[in-house]
């Protein structure tokens, strides 16, 4: 609230202090008007409901008190501000009118018309704070009201992760025969949970809390596990991947999609490390939703040992990849290619 979108209205049946009160209100740079009946301010104010005035509001009115000009206008559901004036000093009138939510009140004795400006000077402050708390207090309570949905989401979305890794480690479990297979089986386990501990690490760096964009996740991911493997600087990483933002319940499942086909091709492709070893990972978002992940090698290709191995791995991709109704298809020529396919309704960051 300030004085170019405020206006005064003064409120008084005595045409001369109106006509004075007017014009040091207006020689101080105010916008004013003046009534002089109780009727006729409640109607100027319904006028002007959309940029209520302040008033300046006469207890004496001819066709009742000001009180009484606030009552009804509280009937009519206004709410406006006012600076109450009165003729004669009454403390428990002041009391009364300041409970009723006065901004200001006055005493039409010899000097009052040269402290208007002073007044509204302060009683525009004094809204202006009012309305800015005002506001801040809204704002506030609407981002209380976010973060208690967002916890929420948090522990939905927390119980939904460790019923998922618990799915996997009793599939896990099952396969494990002997220490070796016990030792790799964890190094998988502990492969799969840092990749769902990127997703919620990417959600608390991103601006947008339901979803995440791929290309850092995707770079994230992939430094990981060749730190893991040992395969950094031995293996040509190569990216191309747009920026595409995917909601959580989607990002989960291809991030382990990723985890998945990443470590298959850093464990299996390369038996034997040459300069030429290249790891490609696609991303793009196409027309009409469709986004398109590919994942290809050009090592020695996924052998039928090798298939055998990664039975669970190949078995879990292809169950993450009915989880986003995702299209798979592996092909084995030149190195090993993994293509899915899948909708999403996500734009390009």
């Amino acid at each position: 609230m300030n004085r170019l979108d405020t206006r005064i209205l003064i409120v008084d049946d005595d045409q001369g202090v109106c006509g004075l009160a007017l014009r040091s209100l207006k020689q101080a740079g105010f916008r004013a008007m003046a009534v002089g009946s109780g009727e006729q301010a409640i109607a100027a104010v319904q006028a002007e409901r959309d940029t209520m005035p302040i008033l300046l509001l006469d207890q004496r009115l001819p066709d009742m008190s000001g009180k009484q000009v606030l009552e009804k206008l509280g009937e009519l559901e206004l709410s406006v501000p006012f600076v109450m004036m009165t003729g004669q000093g009454d403390e428990r009138l002041a009391v009364e009118m300041m409970k009723l939510g006065a901004v200001d009140y006055l005493i039409k004795d010899i000097g009052f018309i040269e402290l208007l400006p002073a007044v509204f000077e302060r009683a525009f402050r004094i809204l202006t704070t009012e309305q800015q708390l005002a506001e801040t207090r809204e704002q506030l309570q609407r981002q209380l009201a976010e973060k208690e949905v967002l916890l929420r989401e948090v522990h939905h979305r927390v119980k939904n992760n460790l019923a998922i890794m618990s799915s996997l480690l009793d599939l896990q479990a099952a396969e494990v025969n002997s220490a070796d297979q016990a030792m790799q089986a964890l190094e998988k386990s502990r492969d799969r949970i840092l990749a769902m501990a990127l997703v919620h690490q990417q959600l608390y760096d991103s601006v947008e809390s339901s979803s995440i964009g791929m290309k850092n996740y995707i770079s994230d991911i992939c430094d990981q596990l060749l730190f893991a493997y040992a395969k950094t600087g031995t293996v040509n990483l190569k990216l191309q991947v747009q920026d595409v933002l995917l909601g959580v319940n989607i990002a989960i499942p291809v991030g382990l999609i990723l985890n998945e086909l990443i470590t298959n091709a850093l464990k299996y492709a390369f038996p034997q490390l040459s300069p030429d070893d290249q790891l490609i990972i696609e991303l793009a978002l196409e027309q009409g939703g469709l986004c398109r992940l590919q994942v290809a090698d050009n090592g020695v290709g996924i052998s039928a040992k090798a298939q055998a191995a990664e039975a669970l791995g190949l078995t879990m991709v292809r169950m993450l990849a009915g989880q986003v109704d995702g299209q798979l298809e592996i092909s084995v020529n030149k190195g090993t290619s993994v293509l899915l396919l899948f909708n999403v309704e996500d734009r390009i960051a």
